[in-house]
């Protein structure tokens, strides 16, 4: 048609209308309440709208839908109140939800929560994933118990600066304290291990061990983190392994020094053990001899005695004589 055709109210076909290659319309193309096609509709490869093409409340497709190799649009395409597809759902390089994406599965969705600026994963209605959107260091938090099979940190030289012996900080920190001993025997005393039990959640009823980070923090804030929107006190476990390696490493610095001191000193005993037991072995030979001599010396004084006496049964006149004298 060169110039205008206008149809009324309706085109009502009770077999078959066909169209030929195209179907061009310069400007506008108004059609009623509803386009209703019982069996079959085909498009060729493209069906092109330069500017706007408006369906009435829903488009309703019994069976199926088939468009050529793209579905191009320009600048925005909305659906009613929902769109279900059984197969593949490809798009571009975005795809915008205003609100929340709902799966099969009940009450397991993902919401964007205005109230706290994040995005929030709930399954079964319980909370298992937050991402932050307003943070210093990004991230987010992890609900509930999570398993993982292998947990890789990154501590690559290159990503870091500042390097220095852990040692020195902690030095710092206990002499800060008025502490006299070594920072890490000081931090190693500081910590208190204790157990407890969760208030709520799945690990409720279970009990813990480890350390309560508003105690940490007065000894070694530089492990304690704090929820941008909660203010919870978090610990950075993996920080905390360091500490107490430097002072499990003080501590063995210690043992080792302690063994050579008492090795030298178990030597030295050796030499005075020695030293007595040679004296000692000294003193019972001059013992035995000395026994020896006053054996001798009783020996020779009983004979004396014994032949005076002789010699006095001898003589006693003489003897009596010579006191009368």
């Amino acid at each position: 048609m060169f110039g205008l055709m206008r149809i009324g109210n309706s085109l009502s076909s009770l077999s078959y209308c066909r169209v030929g290659a195209s179907l061009s319309v310069l400007d506008f193309a108004s059609l009623g309440a509803s386009i209703s096609l019982r069996s079959y509709a085909r498009l060729g490869s493209a069906l092109s709208i330069l500017d706007y093409i408006s369906l009435g409340s829903s488009l309703s497709l019994r069976s199926m839908a088939r468009l050529g190799s793209a579905l191009s649009v320009l600048d925005c395409i909305n659906f009613g109140a929902s769109v279900s597809l059984r197969g593949v759902f490809r798009c571009g390089s975005t795809i915008s939800v205003q609100n929340k994406v709902e799966f099969t599965k009940a009450d397991t969705y993902i919401v964007y929560s205005t109230t706290n600026d994040q995005l929030e994963l709930y399954i079964n209605e319980k909370r298992a994933f937050s991402a932050y959107e307003q943070s210093a260091t990004a991230g987010g938090v992890l609900h509930g118990v999570w398993f993982s099979d292998n947990l890789v940190h990154i501590s690559d030289r290159s990503l870091k600066t500042s390097i220095r012996p852990l040692v020195e900080m902690l030095d710092t920190r206990a002499s800060g304290a008025g502490s006299r001993e070594g920072g890490a025997e000081w931090v190693l005393r500081e910590l208190r291990p204790v157990s407890y039990k969760f208030k709520a959640g799945s690990e409720a009823k279970m009990h813990r061990f480890g350390f309560i980070a508003n105690e940490i923090a007065q000894t070694i804030p530089q492990v304690i983190r704090e929820k941008p929107n909660g203010g919870v006190m978090g610990l950075v476990y993996q920080d905390l392994i360091a500490v107490l390696t430097a002072a499990l490493q003080s501590v063995q610095r210690r043992l080792e020094d302690t063994s050579h001191n008492t090795r030298l000193l178990h030597e030295r005993l050796e030499l005075v053990e020695t030293s007595l037991l040679r004296q000692e072995q000294a003193m019972a030979r001059y013992a035995e001899s000395t026994q020896s001599r006053y054996q001798a010396l009783e020996g020779m004084l009983k004979r004396l005695f014994k032949k005076r006496r002789k010699h006095q049964r001898r003589t006693p006149g003489t003897l009596l004589q010579r006191r009368t004298a």
